[in-house]
């Protein structure tokens, strides 16, 4: 029996503008807390009576909230796709086979994760080896980034393992994200081809991937909820300006409050922030203005996935560099800083969105 799916809400101009003004606003976060991360010394450290320290408590308090859009942005890859998975479990007509979903969305992440493994490799190699930044490696993350340059480290990457079964690969940790959204691809898939072909086999399938994940990494069980879970967000969306902004007001509550919170209890905040921000975007605010991101963000908004994945081992290559260089005590460096990686990241993220836009066009 074939059961009827309602379509999802159509989503207009001025919401997808939204959603791609989050977007970029979400890589913000990601991008610039690295690059204090990197650069910047830890509040513990910092004298507030200085101008230049002034500066990075400043910069460290409104960038702080990396983890909590990295989640957001897997819940709006559970948006997006999820729909589609849905429409092949419950056999609807227009529904795209399974394979080709997996192979669609395949094509679109590994271009860019392979240029992206390549990129650290090079940069990390050479930011150790040739500019002597070993102890910069080996202090800036919560890991010893020289000894995640390996083979097991780049294979698991390379299958979009990490953090589930494999660790970051050099410098580039922010991988993780893509690991997992990869992963519920392909567990998404399973559990619609389940599904399929035997209703209620894909609901024993999803209880038993939580159970399993629950015991053994609970924090991709949690994600993978609200991977899922934020497609309902599909079919709601706010009929009065006063509810919309409600929604929104308490998504950005949610995304700021999870920063503060233990681990665990943060992602299900944060995952909840994710699907409030999401239906706030279609609130009708200011119906008389067209929402739309100026001319100048649309190609940084377009390869916001090329900029995350590549910023970190530009950064970490730029900073080895430059250390022996410049006063980094200085307010001037500490400002000029975020300018030139940004730049730098920039250069790098639009030539590979360009490259991979050209190859799509060709093919």
């Amino acid at each position: 029996m074939v059961v009827q799916l309602p379509k999802p809400l159509p989503l207009s101009e001025r919401a997808s503008a939204r959603i791609e003004l989050l977007r970029l606003l979400l890589v913000g976060q990601v991008v610039f807390g690295h690059l204090a991360m990197v650069a910047y010394p830890e509040f513990a450290s910092l004298d507030l009576s200085r101008s230049a320290d002034l500066f990075v408590a400043g910069w460290r308090l409104v960038t702080r909230f990396g983890g909590q859009a990295a989640i957001v942005f897997i819940c709006l890859s559970g948006y997006f796709l999820v729909p589609r998975l849905l429409e092949a479990a419950l056999r609807a007509p227009d529904a795209p086979p399974l394979g080709t979903f997996i192979r669609s969305r395949l094509r679109r992440v590994y271009p860019t994760l392979l240029i992206a493994l390549a990129l650290t490799a090079a940069c990390d190699f050479a930011g150790i080896y040739l500019f002597g930044g070993e102890a910069l490696y080996r202090a800036t993350f919560n890991y010893d980034a020289t000894a995640a340059l390996d083979w097991p480290n780049v294979l698991g990457n390379l299958f979009s393992l990490q953090p589930t079964f494999a660790g970051a690969f050099g410098s580039n940790g922010p991988l993780w994200t893509l690991g997992y959204i990869v992963q519920f691809y392909c567990a998404g898939a399973a559990l619609a081809y389940c599904e399929r072909r035997q209703r209620g086999a894909g609901a024993l399938l999803l209880v038993a991937i939580l159970a399993a994940a629950a015991l053994v990494r609970p924090e991709w069980a949690i994600l993978f909820v609200f991977w899922l879970g934020c497609a309902a967000t599909r079919w709601i969306a706010p009929q009065k300006t006063v509810s919309g902004l409600a929604v929104l007001a308490l998504g950005i509550s949610l995304f700021v409050l999870a920063n503060q919170l233990p681990p665990h209890i943060n992602l299900v905040a944060a995952g909840f922030a994710g699907m409030a921000l999401v239906i706030g975007c279609n609130v009708p605010v200011f119906p008389n203005c067209v929402a739309t991101i100026p001319a100048l963000l649309k190609p940084i908004a377009s390869a916001n996935y090329q900029i995350y994945a590549v910023h970190m081992p530009l950064a970490m290559l730029l900073h080895a560099v430059l250390i022996p260089l410049l006063d980094w005590s200085s307010l001037v460096v500490r400002v000029i800083w975020p300018i030139v990686a940004i730049c730098l990241t920039l250069a790098f993220a639009l030539s590979i969105e360009r490259l991979l836009r050209l190859k799509r066009d060709i093919a």
